[in-house]
């Protein structure tokens, strides 16, 4: 498992694994643990439902092909978003007197652009506003999903 935040989904990123394998020696009988490091891209758009598989880089055994490298993502928490798909949602509290007086919200996105929103009406706790176009990236297209 590679542990990966909401940005790094978001913007992309490389990431370092470590990983431990089997591999078989020049006798063509014994095996040996061997460490190995290895660079993960991590695209933008990718989730915990992500799976990367690498042919022939896992585990040898004597007279056999080798077995597939297999990394899956999780997702650590973050303090103000969480995922729902490809949207994001965002959470934020205002205090009573600003809702009163529909001072706007400063949203910093998770690639570190500030969007300010304003509301034109009284917000409640149920206020629940779209932003088109903020959310995750699609994987392999330009879109991007929406951010609530």
């Amino acid at each position: 498992m590679l542990d990966c935040t909401l940005e790094e989904f978001y913007c992309g990123s490389l990431k370092k694994v470590t990983f431990d394998f089997d591999e078989v020696q020049h006798d063509s009988k014994t095996i040996a643990r061997k460490t190995v490091h290895k660079t993960v891209q991590v695209n933008p758009g990718f989730s915990s439902a992500t799976v990367l598989t690498f042919k022939g880089e896992g585990n040898q055994a004597p007279k056999q092909a080798s077995a597939n490298l297999v990394i899956r993502f999780t997702e650590q928490k973050h303090k103000h978003f969480r995922r729902s798909g490809d949207n994001l949602i965002y959470t934020h509290q205002i205090s009573f007197a600003d809702s009163l007086q529909m001072q706007p919200v400063k949203l910093c996105t998770l690639d570190n652009r500030s969007l300010p929103y304003c509301f034109d009406e009284f917000v409640n706790p149920q206020t629940c506003r779209c932003v088109e176009g903020e959310g995750m990236p699609l994987q392999g297209k330009k879109s991007k999903g929406d951010l609530l």
